[in-house]
Order: C-alpha cells, then structure tokens, then sequence
C-alpha cells in the first residue's frame, strides 16, 4: 500500500532524460525521492552519462537505461520488451522538440517532425504502457506541454498545435481513466534547454535571458505526482498568461501580439 505523497521506491519511466529538464529530474527522482528509474531518450551517449553519474557500474540497482526513438513505432516495441516485466507506477513523458518560424516559412516537414514526436510519441508511450499503470492501482502519468498549449504562439505553430493536443489528449484520458490512472499535464513558458539549439535565430540567447532553470520545472513535475495534480503552471508569467486568456482575451490576444513582434525584431524568431 503506497503512502500518499510519498515517491520513495516508486518505479518512475522518464522519456527524454538525456538532457535539459528530463535530466534534471532524473537526478531529483534519484537522489532526494529515492525512486526506482527507467530513463529513456534517443541520444545513447548522453543516455549513458546520466546512468553512470547516478549509478557507476556494480553500484546499485535502482536506474534501467534505455535507447528509444518515441516517434517510431518498432522503437517503442521493441522499448516495451526490453523493459520486460519491470513494474511501473509512474510515467512522465517529456521527450520533446521545438521548432521556430512563422507557419508560412515552415516547411511542412518539419511541422510533421514536431507534431510526430511531441504529441504522437506522448499518446504512443501511453498506450505502451498503459497496462501497466493500471495494474497498480494508483498509476500516474505526467504530460509535460506548455504554455504554448494553453495560449496560441504564434512563430511557433508546429510546436503551439503538439501542445494543444498534449493538453486535450490529457483532458481525454483523465475522463476515460478516471479513478484508475491519475493524468497530470505541467505547463512551463520558457525554459533554458538544448531544445533550442536546434531552433533556428536566436533561441539559444532568448532563453538565456528571459528562460527559467530546468530545477523549477523538474520540483513542479514533482509536485504534481505527489499531489496528483492535474494542471500544474510553471513561471509567474504562466499564470499571468494563463489567467488573462480566460477572462480578459483581448488583453491576452495584446500581450502575444506585442511579444511577437519583440521576438521578429530581436531575430528569435524568422521573418
């Protein structure tokens, strides 16, 4: 019988662990929650870093590694068999990829890219392990989106409709899952990660700037498995933004239009 609150030797799946925010709470799940992990992330070099850093060859038990592309269908199979029997309770499906640009200069490929990992690569590690989760009795799954889920960015459209559909996609199955797995969707603004390295202008040095610490988000993914939360906003600018959507849409629709026009001319975003 598990205690409420308490994470301590939970089995936790964490996609896109390698880096930025997966890493980070790999390392909080590990060290301070004591937690049992299966990392995953498509970037073996990395991957194995991690692994070693938390448990050097022959000096634990607690951390499983796995290589695994979630936008491919045969990579998720094959995930699933290599993770055998190994009990879950909790899934965070981070992995994720962001592209900038304004929808006309997008080619469509890419707009593909980002929908097929951030938003099918979350419903198909859920469906992969699902199973699992409801064989616990109290399974929980986190869905880490965006505010860019919540509130239409524009120069990010690809991005801004794979988080949407994370936030509705969640919404679906806290219905259909209800009493029986717990969905939880956390919603940061800007973070600093690699992901946006491979966006193009200058999102690296935006998000140096204006991006929050990758601890932050990690200590609210945290908070929304103990307190089975369903919505979780990170940042005060999210609740700021969050907020004026819901009940002052003008002002809302103001404040994203002036800041796009900041990010055109500070060359963040292309033109």
């Amino acid at each position: 019988m598990s205690v409420p609150g308490q994470l301590k030797g939970k089995s936790v799946l964490v996609s896109g662990a390698a880096s930025g925010i997966g890493r980070r709470l790999a390392q909080d799940l590990y060290w301070n929650e004591k937690c049992r992990l299966l990392l995953i992330d498509v970037d073996a070099k990395e991957l194995g870093i991690l692994k070693d850093e938390l448990e050097p060859a022959g000096e634990g038990d607690r951390v499983d590694a796995f290589v695994c592309d979630i936008a491919s269908e045969d990579s998720v199979e094959r995930l699933v068999r290599a993770v055998g029997p190994r009990r879950i309770d909790v899934l965070v499906n981070n992995a994720g990829v962001a592209h900038l640009g304004s929808f006309e200069r997008t080619e469509f490929a890419d707009f593909e890219r980002v929908v097929r990992i951030n938003l099918l690569g979350t419903a198909r590690m859920t469906k992969a392990f699902l199973p699992r989760l409801l064989k616990g009795g109290d399974g929980f799954i986190v869905n880490v989106a965006s505010m860019a889920g919540l509130v239409g960015a524009p120069g990010m459209s690809a991005y801004v409709a794979s988080k949407f559909g994370i936030v509705g996609f969640s919404d679906a199955l806290h219905a259909e899952l209800h009493k029986r797995v717990g969905i939880g969707v956390v919603c940061p603004t800007f973070v600093r990660t690699n992901i946006a390295k491979e966006a193009p202008g200058k999102a690296d040095w935006f998000l140096g700037a204006v991006g929050s610490e990758p601890a932050k988000v990690s200590a609210a993914i945290i908070r929304t498995i103990k307190e089975r939360k369903r919505l979780v906003l990170v940042n005060a600018d999210a609740y700021i933004f969050y907020y004026l959507n819901r009940f002052f849409p003008f002002l809302s629709e103001r404040a994203v239009a002036t800041g796009y026009r900041m990010l055109k001319a500070s060359g963040v975003v292309e033109q």
